[in-house]
Parts: C-alpha cells; sequence; structure tokens
C-alpha cells in the first residue's frame, strides 16, 4: 500500500514538475526495489560455513581431503571449531590475547616446523570466506590452522585467516595444546588413513 501511494505521489510528482521528475520517478523505483531486496536478503537465513578441503600434516606427510563426506565426518574440525569460540572469549587453559600475523610470516613459522620431523602436526580447514549473521556470536574467517609451536612443541597455535584480507592471520596461543593435538592427528590419519 506505501509503494502504491509512493508510485502515485511520484508519479504526480513528475507530471507538474516536468521532465526532470520523470527521470527521478525511475530512481525512486530503482531505490525503492533495492531496499526491497535489501531486505530480503537481511531475513534470509545467515550463509552457514562451508568447508572446502582439509590439509593435515605430520612431520613431512602431508594429507589432503576434499571429499565433502570425509570432511562432514572429520571430527578434528569440531574440535577446531569450539577452539575458535574458546580462545577469543579464554578458557580452558587459554588466555584470550591475540597476535596479528602477516601470511609471509606465518609462512615462515610453518617452514620451520618442517625441521622438526614427527613432532610438527597441522591441520589447515579451507573454508569459503564466512562473515556470520548480524547478531550471531561468532568470528568471521576464511581458513582456519592449528600447528605445533616449533619453538615448544608442547604449545600449539590457533590460525584465523580475515574473510576481507586474506594476507592477514590472527594467532591465538594454546598452551599445553602441542601434545594433544599430535595425538588427535596421530588418530585421525589411523582412522582416515590406516598410518
Amino acid at each position: 500500500m506505501i509503494l502504491f501511494i509512493l508510485t502515485i505521489t511520484t508519479a504526480a510528482c513528475a507530471i507538474t514538475n516536468g521532465k526532470n521528475k520523470v527521470e527521478s520517478k525511475g530512481d525512486s523505483a530503482q531505490i525503492t526495489a533495492q531496499a526491497s531486496s535489501q531486505i530480503q536478503a537481511q531475513t534470509q537465513a545467515p550463509t552457514k560455513k562451508k568447508l572446502i578441503q582439509a590439509v593435515v600434516k605430520r612431520g613431512s606427510d602431508v594429507f589432503s581431503y576434499d571429499d565433502p563426506l570425509k570432511l562432514k565426518g572429520l571430527g578434528i574440525r569440531s574440535d577446531i571449531q569450539d577452539l575458535l569460540w574458546v580462545a577469543p572469549r579464554g578458557g580452558a587453559g587459554i588466555k584470550p590475547e591475540v597476535k596479528q600475523v602477516e601470511a609471509k610470516e606465518l609462512d615462515r613459522v610453518l617452514k620451520n616446523g618442517d625441521k622438526m620431523k614427527d613432532a610438527f602436526c597441522l591441520v589447515r580447514l579451507i573454508y569459503e570466506p564466512y562473515r556470520p549473521g548480524q547478531g550471531m556470536n561468532d568470528l568471521a574467517h576464511k581458513d582456519l590452522i592449528i600447528y605445533t609451536d616449533p619453538g615448544n612443541v608442547n604449545d600449539a597455535y590457533l590460525g584465523v585467516q580475515n574473510p576481507d584480507n586474506q594476507t592477514k592471520w590472527d594467532l591465538y596461543r594454546l598452551p599445553d595444546y602441542g601434545q594433544w593435538l599430535k595425538k588427535e592427528v596421530d588418530l585421525f590419519l589411523r582412522i582416515s588413513k590406516g598410518l
């Protein structure tokens, strides 16, 4: 009803004020259509996280998983999602401290892990860029990575890639999670690969 009144009012103004108002009638209709589509987009369900691939590394061995069924059953995936919720808030032995690094710096750290042989473990979950809907208590991210700290194998780090600038990562230190990560990776590779 309001749209109908707005259209009639715009048309009446166009008739009385000449050609310039006829052109603005088209602009009003376009703005109304845009506003309508924005309202519809906001009322739709928020985009769900879409995991595309997982990469698991133990020592120098690298395994890639991209089968949607295997990715759904990836138990360590839910553990990493839980850590993603806890790390910025604190608890479970984790202080809510974040360090921002560039992708180049993270790559250097991960290359140091190659020297550690079997003590180094890494799991990278490759997602489509994810931005939670308004009011959702979740972090926006692209990829997530968890790896053994090359400087202290007892600790691990959780990395969260910025979905808007993929050269930037937020790192959360996970004290005493290094051995847990190694056991999780060992268990996962035993079940998925028989290793």
